[in-house]
């Protein structure tokens, strides 16, 4: 018998069908990987319909195999009873009888994903694949809003929806999203906060009444996705823009391609919602779609904002992209606005709107307007996932 060694890509197993609910993901990080009845299996299934020694699973070659071990009563891999080692693919359901699970996206031999950049160990590995499919599978994703503020007016005019996740092992959004990316689980991550932030507004225990900019920031799998004027539509129908004036932001990375700029923005526009080229001004923001494609807002990148009042040539390129936009139509706003002199800076040269830890950190709906969390509804975000501060 193979002697069993460590592997990378790790191969997850997700519990499929109403027996699985509240179990736990499988996490097979070794090959070979025994499943059965009897204890000595790496995977116990204590059910009359699995053998002792049942299948496994394999590394070989740069791909994970099942193979059946003569058992009873079989293994399956969609349906269909294997006979030989069949190769998997993320999403294929497996069965051992009538134990059924669904394979997961594994993680890939990168070891960039968390945000840090520092190499994790296996443990953290295991740890962060398995946080990431309890967020988009178990809905354990919250709303954080952070303010914005008119920077001439001096007051909020509204909020950019932000989501994050619920779990013990403390992986940031961003870190959350590159693991996402790598694993095909962009899309879904992204519609799990944006969904918890519409629960939510649709709650309104917290929210004012008055109109206000609620921006929504997407990822780019969810607006290249086919179904993404769908849903458009339903955010143009929701609660959501009942409440708000809707802004959808079009990431940087996505502000690259005229011509798919032209139908985004008009669809957008369709649905009276409002859209903005968020990030502007690092990575592959282009002029270009800013002059044929002007957007109602752009978000100064944090990066242009950083020591604007200190540096001169800095200061002279921001400055010519806001008078330009100004001359398009375009409202700018400064992001990551932390110094009073980079507030003092945007004031000066005409930005008309900021947000930034220096004017408001991302915080709950209840930590905005001061409302007491003892009268916060069982419905809350924040009270379902027990995430309010034990007094």
């Amino acid at each position: 018998m193979l002697e069993s060694r460590r592997v990378d890509p790790l191969l997850i197993l997700h519990p499929h069908g109403p027996e699985g609910a509240g179990e736990n993901f499988v996490v097979i990080d070794r090959t070979p990987f025994k499943i059965g009845r009897r204890p000595d299996n790496d995977l116990q299934i204590l059910r009359p319909d699995v053998s002792g020694f049942h299948a496994e699973f394999r590394h070989e070659n740069g791909s994970w195999w099942i193979l059946d071990h003569g058992s009873t009563n079989g293994s399956f891999v969609n349906g269909n009873r294997i006979s030989k080692p069949i190769s998997l693919r993320s999403g294929d359901l497996v069965h051992f009888g009538g134990k059924g699970y669904q394979i997961a996206p594994g993680i890939e031999p990168e070891q960039d994903f968390l945000s840090t950049k520092v190499v994790p160990d296996p443990g953290s590995k295991i740890k962060s694949i398995v946080d990431l499919h309890k967020v988009v599978t178990e809905r354990k994703g919250y709303p954080v809003f952070q303010p914005i503020h008119d920077l001439q007016q001096r007051r909020c005019v509204g909020w950019e929806s932000l989501g994050r996740a619920a779990t013990k092992n403390g992986v940031g959004p961003g870190g959350l999203f590159d693991l996402a990316e790598k694993n095909g689980l962009a899309r879904d991550l992204s519609s799990t906060f944006r969904n918890s932030a519409q629960d939510c507004v649709e709650c309104g225990h917290c929210w004012p009444r008055e109109k206000a900019y609620l921006f929504l920031n997407l990822h780019p799998a969810e607006i290249q996705a086919a179904n993404f004027f769908e849903l458009l539509d339903l955010l143009a129908t929701g609660e959501l823009s009942r409440r708000f004036e809707l802004v959808v932001e079009i990431p940087e990375s996505l502000v690259c391609n005229t011509t798919e700029m032209q139908v985004w923005v008009r669809e957008i526009r369709s649905r009276n919602l409002l859209v903005a080229y968020d990030d502007f001004g690092r990575g592959q923001s282009r002029l270009p779609d800013l002059l044929d494609v002007p957007p109602d807002f752009i978000k100064l990148d944090r990066d242009l904002i950083a020591g604007l009042g200190a540096k001169r040539v800095k200061h002279d390129l921001v400055k010519a992209i806001v008078d330009a936009s100004k001359k398009l139509g375009v409202q700018t706003l400064g992001e990551g606005i932390e110094t009073t002199e980079e507030l003092d800076a945007c004031m000066d040269m005409g930005i008309l709107y900021g947000q930034g830890y220096l004017l408001g950190r991302p915080v709950g709906a209840f930590d905005l307007f001061e409302i007491d969390q003892r009268t916060l509804p069982g419905r809350c975000p924040f009270v379902a996932l027990d995430l309010l501060r034990k007094e």
